[in-house]
């Protein structure tokens, strides 16, 4: 019965650490966001100055470029480090099933050495 509250403490605080990080990822992307209207908001100022549409059009269709190559990259940076996590959860949560399964054995050797030291 110690071994499920261990496992629901260890559970439980994985889940703590993957919202923390999420947060973190939230954060960041909260940050990007605003970088990337302040980038707009630039872009629109100089583009305004510049003249004829076709350099403003041009403008725009780079910035959207460069915006979602950025976003790709950060998307594909995020799933590599959650594959990387979930690799880790799966070596972590196998690990702990060993040890429950060397305590069971551990708690039933005792259990026999007991039994034995009460019948002598």
């Amino acid at each position: 019965d110690g071994a499920k509250i261990s496992l629901a403490q260890f559970y439980k605080k994985h889940h703590q650490e993957q919202s923390a990080k999420i947060n973190q990822v939230q954060k960041a992307s909260a940050e990007q966001a605003a970088n990337i209207e302040k980038l707009r908001e630039q872009m629109r100022e100089s583009t305004m100055s510049m003249s004829g549409q076709s350099r403003d059009l041009a403008a725009r269709i780079d910035e959207v470029c460069q915006l979602n190559a950025r976003h790709e990259q950060a998307k594909e940076n995020l799933h590599q480090a959650l594959r990387k996590q979930d690799e880790q959860l799966k070596n972590m949560t196998e690990q702990l099933a060993e040890d429950v399964q060397a305590l069971a054995a551990n708690e039933e050797q005792l259990r026999l050495f007991c039994q034995q030291l009460k019948d002598e």
